[in-house]
Formats: structure tokens, C-alpha cells, sequence
């Protein structure tokens, strides 16, 4: 829905002319949100359709989920870079806490891609040491940063909506180490691969997948309306306003 508003409706609205400025309209009403929104909700969607994968029973495509995983990173990385150039001051009324979730979850599946990308080659029987390396990259990137700058998750305090997602975040960490150090056991035991101190080039997953894309969707050719009174209707009438005040008088009476 977000993608016509954008790109018709709303265009449609502002060529008929509008005294009222950009600033002044609600945050829905801008060309720049309903823009980057619509690169938000696909990136959601394709959310729910990795953990419908993931629940089902057997293994999964671990290859292609990392994928999706980037995929999700990249979608909501072009939203903030929307939101940033096309609706600057509509961003402004939007609770920071957010953008805080945003950067959160770009972190989170980057950091997913490589835990999925390692699983992949883990199972591939093959290139044991790429995979314990790029579990490790995968672990690093699920740290806390040390600032904005740096990679890693935005850090959660104690006040942070983001709190209530404390405990599953130290259960993936905890999954994550234990998996790397059974890894490092079967391979200092069993396969003895060279463990390289980066991910090769070639094993890097360089663009995400996106399988999600935008419904067809259309809304009936109407006049839009204004979404604020024109000067006349804002004028006095004196007998518009004798008129109510005898409505008034009569349903005063009459109680």
C-alpha cells in the first residue's frame, strides 16, 4: 500500500496545488516515508518468511537462508538511507528508540548471515577452517560496539524497549560459542584445516537475496481532499453564524 501512496496518490494530491508546507504535514503524508516504508515492510515480510523456514523440521538451506539474511540487512539499510534523503524532517517526530530497533536488527542479521553462511559450509563437508573462521566473524559481529561507529549491536540499557530482547540475544551468543568451540574440537581432532585469520574473498557472500516484492495494488481515480480549509471556508459568514445560533436558541429551549 505504501508503494502507491508514494508514487501516485500523494504525487497526485501535491499537483493540484497545497498552501500547507512539508513540514506541517502528518508523518504519513509524505512522499519520503511512504517511500521508505515500502522498502521496510518487504524487508519484514522477508523476516517472517526465514523464521517460517527455520521452523520447519530437517535441515534447512543454510546457504540460502544467509542470503535472505543479507538480503533483510541490505532492505533495511536502503530504508534509513531513504528516510534520511527524502524525509529528513518527517524522521525528526519519529521516537528515536526506532531507529535504535533499526540499526539493531541490520547488525543482528549481518551477524546471521555469517553464522548461516558458516553453518552452510560446515555442512558441506568441506572447508572446515573457512567455516570455524567465519563463525567467529559471525560471534564478533554479535557484540555490543563500542560506539556508533564500530561494528557490532547498539548497546541495551536498562531502559531500553529493546531490553525484553536481552535474554535471546545471550541464548544466540551462547549458541554460537558453543557451536564454534565443538567445531574447533572436531577440527583439531578429526579434519586438521588450516583455520585462515579472515574469510577468503571468495567464500564472502557479497549481495543479499530478496525475495519479497511489492504487491500490485490501486485505489479507485478520486479528487483528493484538501487537508486544510480553504481561505473561504475559513471567512466569517454572518449568516451561516445566525443560523447555528438560532439552531442553538431552539435546542435550548426545548431541554
Amino acid at each position: 500500500c505504501a508503494l502507491p501512496i508514494a508514487e501516485d496518490q500523494l504525487p497526485k494530491w501535491i499537483s493540484r496545488g497545497t498552501n500547507v508546507e512539508d513540514k506541517e504535514l502528518p508523518v504519513e503524508a509524505s512522499v519520503g516515508i511512504c517511500d521508505s516504508f515500502k522498502t521496510l515492510f518487504l524487508a519484514v515480510g522477508q523476516q517472517m518468511a526465514i523464521a517460517t523456514v527455520l521452523v520447519k523440521p530437517g535441515i534447512p538451506n543454510y546457504t540460502l537462508v544467509a542470503k535472505l539474511c543479507l538480503g533483510v540487512a541490505e532492505n533495511l539499510e536502503t530504508f534509513v538511507n531513504t528516510i534520511r534523503s527524502k524525509a529528513a524532517l518527517q524522521k525528526e517526530k519519529i521516537d528515536p528508540n526506532f531507529f535504535t530497533l533499526i540499526t539493531f536488527q541490520i547488525g543482528l542479521h549481518n551477524a546471521l548471515c555469517l553464522y548461516f553462511g558458516a553453518r552452510g559450509i560446515w555442512e558441506g563437508k568441506d572447508k572446515y577452517g573457512i567455516a570455524i573462521v567465519m563463525l567467529s566473524e559471525a560471534i564478533a559481529a554479535m557484540a555490543t560496539r563500542r560506539n556508533v561507529t564500530s561494528k557490532g549491536l547498539p548497546e541495551i540499557s536498562s531502559k531500553s524497549p529493546l531490553k525484553a530482547l536481552s535474554d535471546d540475544l545471550t541464548d544466540m551468543r551462547a549458541h554460537m560459542a558453543l557451536v564454534l568451540r565443538e567445531w574447533e574440537k572436531d577440527n583439531s581432532m578429526v579434519y586438521f584445516e588450516a583455520v585462515p585469520r579472515s574469510i577468503p574473498e571468495e567464500y564472502k557472500i557479497k549481495k543479499g537475496l530478496m525475495m519479497m516484492k511489492p504487491d500490485e495494488f490501486s485505489l479507485e481515480d478520486v479528487e483528493p481532499l484538501a487537508l486544510s480549509l480553504s481561505e473561504e471556508a475559513m471567512t466569517p459568514n454572518e449568516d451561516s453564524d445566525r443560523a447555528l445560533a438560532e439552531e442553538l436558541q431552539k435546542r435550548w429551549n426545548t431541554e
